[in-house]
């Protein structure tokens, strides 16, 4: 029988626990108190470890035994943590409304106290208790309140995977406060609480904050360290010591340099007034690992959709995703047309959402989760592949289509950077022999309307040459060469391969590398982190990654890939981006362009989307406007 239908009741426990105890209470001394606390992990760590449908009477039992010598202790802290256990077992159990109330008790025992855990800890029982009960405007009461706690707290932690651990028993507030408002029909406090749930730890390291002492101070230890981990480097060695020591000192950039605010988070009307006309958003957001929102908007309209995902869907979708992303360097030609089998969840089946789209010529994505390293824009839908029917942006997250990046004193240059061949200690690099093509076509394009050039070529690609070129401050930077997608632990130290050295994400901001635009015609260079430390999924879904180092560096818009990329196609589809790009055309128009050209022009097999998907633009800020026939200027 389950534990929810037997027929002792929570009072007749409580009676028999306090049988065991002695009559009187009395102070316990702290050793008591420590062994109480111990009792009480125990039990918690014994309740991680039990089945999802594990009969729970004993540790209920063992759990009401505690509460004479909890009353005892009279230490809000131990109080309000007996409560949450005892409220944790009773909603395994399925005694929801009871549950709800020891999480309220908890809340009444710990008063001011340790707001930043056991307050929301408590908040976010009551809300999943709310959420089985179907008690909506509860359960809104209790994330709002959850979320505002969090909200004080979680910047306080410099680390981008330190807030990653933060927010990882805490993300379940916002998802619930999603479903609150989606079930409300509250579509602002919706789309408020994905956005404070989505890649809030990206930003741009502020420009005006570099005069600042501290700022500058960190900058220049970290460009010493940074200095010291090359020629380590170089020489074969691998620096852990001094690896660890730059982690640490960026964290503290960041954290100097972070301007976050809830103010930041759009509201649909500052969003709605962001997007141009022929613009549509579809944005995506996963409530849990069964229910997808898909949201489709423009600039007067908004349709939610709630997706149901079997387990069996969503584990497919799971190792489509990883296959695509894996550590190999081909992925099968074959794998990308699965895109298709999961058209489903991916693209919006509500008749006014197609509508929506059907308006639109420019579509802004903002993918979640395992979504990123999906090509959405390879997806077949009624019109053809949607890369050929829109020009395609992807955006981190909504708040990115309001951030004004600086690009104060950006020149008419161009920086090209080409490495065929390598010489990098202790790795083995294939030759690139088409990347040297690709840089000089590209020089030429640039060189015949009057640009600028700096062209760094093979041996002269270096870290110090790049960063002189950097000062002269170009506008756009094309980067053919190797990369390397670190989706683990260190993200941030992600690379791409110089001729005789490494140039991993966290030196890149330093550089001043700060162009407008940035192609990263290197192999897998646009994937992010998805999991890492233990997380199967990063919880706040941060940009992780070679992007990430980019936009801290002050870049707007970056052209990347998702996967190895077929050297001849790549070359075809950069030139012809950039040759749209001089012509006038955003950057998104210019990759559609380009990518429609090359399906156009191939053959019979290169035609297939395996050649052409990998290729992504992501930007942050306001789009600039469409041309008045954007299908003709492609």
């Amino acid at each position: 029988m389950p534990s929810a239908q037997r027929p002792w009741t929570i009072c007749a426990l409580r009676a028999t626990a306090r049988q065991r105890t002695s009559a009187a209470a009395r102070p316990m001394s702290l050793t008591a108190a420590t062994e109480l606390v111990r009792r009480l992990e125990r039990i918690s760590t014994d309740l991680l470890r039990r089945a999802p449908d594990a009969e729970l009477d004993d540790l209920l039992a063992a759990a009401l035994h505690l509460e004479r010598d909890v009353r005892a202790v009279r230490v809000p802290d131990l109080t309000g943590a007996w409560h949450l256990r005892l409220g944790e077992i009773l909603f395994r159990s399925g005694r929801d409304r009871e549950a709800a109330s020891h999480a309220d008790a908890a809340l009444q025992a710990l008063g001011p106290l340790r707001e930043a855990d056991l307050h929301v800890a408590a908040l976010e029982l009551e809300a999943r208790c709310r959420d089985r009960l179907g008690e909506w405007e509860a359960l809104d009461t209790a994330v709002e309140r959850g979320i505002g706690i969090v909200e004080r707290h979680r910047y306080s932690l410099s680390g981008p995977y330190l807030q990653a651990g933060y927010m990882r028993a805490r993300i379940g507030l916002y998802a619930l406060g999603v479903r609150a408002a989606l079930r409300r029909g509250d579509h602002d406090r919706l789309v408020r609480r994905a956005e404070l749930s989505k890649c809030r730890s990206f930003s741009v390291v502020p420009r005006d904050l570099a005069a600042s002492p501290q700022v500058s101070g960190l900058q220049r230890r970290l460009r010493a360290v940074t200095e010291r981990i090359n020629r380590e480097q170089r020489a074969g060695r691998t620096p852990t010591r001094l690896l660890a020591e730059r982690r640490a000192l960026w964290d503290r950039l960041v954290s100097a340099g972070r301007r976050e605010a809830v103010d930041d988070v759009p509201d649909l009307a500052s969003l709605r007034g962001a997007l141009n006309p022929r613009e549509a958003v579809l944005y995506y957001y996963w409530v849990d690992r069964t229910e997808l929102l898909r949201l489709t908007l423009d600039g007067s309209r908004l349709v939610v959709e709630s997706v149901p995902v079997t387990a069996e869907r969503r584990q497919a979708l799971d190792r489509f995703a990883a296959a695509l992303t894996a550590d190999s360097e081909r992925v099968e030609k074959h794998l990308v047309d699965r895109i298709d089998e999961f058209r489903d969840l991916l693209w919006p089946e509500d008749a006014d959402a197609r509508a929506i789209l059907a308006g639109a010529e420019r579509l802004i994505i903002s993918p979640h989760r395992q979504l990123h390293s999906l090509p959405l824009g390879a997806l077949a839908v009624d019109e053809g592949y949607v890369i050929a029917r829109w020009a395609v942006r992807f955006a981190p997250n909504l708040a990115a289509l309001l951030a004004r990046p600086a690009r104060s004193g950006q020149r008419r240059a161009l920086l090209t950077l080409g490495v065929s061949r390598y010489q990098v200690p202790n790795v083995t690099l294939a030759e690139l022999p088409a990347a040297i093509d690709e840089c000089r076509e590209i020089r030429g394009l640039y060189g015949t309307d009057g640009w600028e050039v700096a062209e760094l070529l093979d041996e002269a690609a270096t870290e110090a040459a790049i960063l002189e070129a950097a000062q002269r401050r170009p506008a756009v930077a094309h980067l053919a060469c190797h990369g390397e997608s670190v989706n683990a632990d260190t993200p941030l130290e992600s690379c791409l391969y110089l001729h005789r050295s490494v140039l991993d994400g966290l030196e890149i901001p330093l550089m001043g590398l700060a162009a407008n635009t940035v192609v990263l015609s290197a192999c897998c260079a646009g994937q992010r982190a998805i999991a890492g430390r233990g997380m199967a999924e990063l919880p706040g879904d941060d940009l992780l990654g070679l992007q990430a180092a980019f936009f801290a560096g002050g870049t707007s818009e970056i052209v990347a890939t998702l996967f190895p990329v077929e050297d001849k196609a790549a070359r075809r589809i950069c030139a012809a981006f950039h040759r749209h790009r001089l012509a006038g055309q955003p950057a998104d128009l210019a990759l559609a362009s380009a990518v429609r050209e090359f399906i156009a022009s191939a053959g019979v097999l290169t035609r297939r989307r395996y050649y052409w998907s990998a290729f992504f633009l992501t930007a942050v800020g306001p789009n600039a406007p469409l041309p008045a026939n954007p299908a003709t200027a492609a």
